[in-house]
């Protein structure tokens, strides 16, 4: 399984990524499982509306949960620095779309 983190970015540029990630899969003809991970709400709606707009339809989206975002998943990106303490501010819980191509 490959793992795409968005970590702290957001739409539109965390809808971008992924499109772009996306496209790239399919025109590498990756066959697998990928397992996207987000911070971003608003991808609950696009995402899904995005891979129902593909004309590849070898991709699905096998399911999307919603889980706690651990303290020490907050610390390590603050100390990576791959985040501030504001783009952190009411940030509670990660979204993790897990999505096949065959």
């Amino acid at each position: 399984m490959q793992i795409f983190d968005l970590k702290t970015t957001r739409c539109p540029e965390a809808m971008i990524y992924v499109r772009r990630a996306l496209s790239s899969a399919i025109s590498d003809n990756f066959k697998g499982d990928l397992q996207l991970r987000t911070i971003e709400q608003s991808m609950k709606r696009d995402l899904p509306y995005y891979l129902a707009q593909l004309e590849h339809s070898d991709v699905k989206l096998i399911s999307a949960i919603t889980s706690p975002l651990e303290e020490s998943v907050k610390e390590r990106w603050l100390e990576d620095a791959e985040a501030i303490e504001d783009d952190l501010l009411n940030i509670d819980e990660q979204i993790i779309f897990n999505i096949k191509f065959s």
